[in-house]
């Protein structure tokens, strides 16, 4: 933002202060040995007069928004839909699409640099808010048909056990381990810039498949089982919501998908549409 003086020109907001402050210390200075208020008014009417133009329009103010494990930008997607919200009050949503297949070095969030960018933006105050559903193909529960009929990929892990086996069995061909590690370190990574949105005062969003039940009884895996993730709700500005998709005329109308979600500001008329919450 830039003022003008009659007599000079690309003065800043700072210069203009400066001299204000420079032109009220030397009247100030000459005004000690005037004894009437009147001769104090005359001192002041010495300063030097000058036009300020009005100000220029403020620059938009852009709110970041990451889109975590997004891939290809679809239609009628989140980035859509930021983009279609417009501008509120000066501000403007700025989505941003992280994922490999968009990006191999900054959208690669398996790389310890790419992890780092992030995370200090986020603990700068600088994102907004972030949104992610980490990779859930070795937490499905679609894996536990395997024992009923013998066909399609077989469990990589367990809920009955949350330490040790919920982050992979024991044994495993060399090709699961991969997988195992590759969905391991996305989910950790989205749990601490999480965390990091809510030391910065941000705003945060993890999807994931909701807690199945029992099967063959015994427990599916399940990231909301994860002790980290039952110590996050336990914090004050922390929820878990719970959504039907059907409702809202998903082609899957049986599948049922949980939100941790953490922000300050959000407007609870946002959820309207959820069926539970803690």
């Amino acid at each position: 933002m830039h003022h003008y003086f009659a007599d000079q020109q690309d003065l800043t907001l700072d210069d203009i202060f400066a001299q204000i402050y420079e032109a009220a210390r030397t009247t100030t200075s000459t005004t000690r040995t005037s004894t009437t208020f009147v001769d104090q008014l005359k001192d002041m009417q010495k300063m030097e007069e000058f036009q300020v133009d009005p100000p220029e329009r403020c620059r938009v103010k852009y709110r970041y928004v990451l889109h975590l494990y997004s891939g290809i930008k679809r239609e009628d997607d989140l980035h859509t839909h930021l983009l279609q919200a417009g501008k509120q009050n000066g501000i403007t949503l700025f989505p941003i699409f992280i994922d490999i297949i968009l990006s191999e070095t900054k959208g690669n969030l398996l790389d310890r640099e790419s992890q780092t960018f992030w995370l200090s933006l986020s603990k700068q105050g600088a994102i907004h808010f972030v949104y992610g559903g980490p990779p859930c193909e070795t937490w499905s529960v679609s894996r536990w048909r395997f024992y009923d009929t013998g066909e399609g990929p077989a469990p990589l892990r367990s809920g009955d056990e949350i330490y040790e086996e919920i982050w992979g069995w024991k044994t495993l061909r060399l090709r699961d381990i991969q997988q195992i590690l590759c969905s391991n370190a996305l989910l950790l990574f989205m749990l601490t810039i999480f965390v990091t949105q809510m030391i910065s005062g941000g705003g945060a969003l993890m999807e994931h498949p909701a807690r199945p039940g029992y099967r063959q009884g015994r427990q599916p895996p399940s990231v909301w089982l994860l002790p980290i993730v039952q110590f996050l709700l336990k914090c004050r500005q922390v929820r878990m919501i719970h959504i039907s998709q059907g409702y809202w005329q998903h082609c899957h109308r049986s599948q049922q998908r949980s939100w941790l979600r953490h922000h300050e500001r959000m407007d609870s008329s946002f959820w309207s549409g959820s069926t539970s919450t803690e």
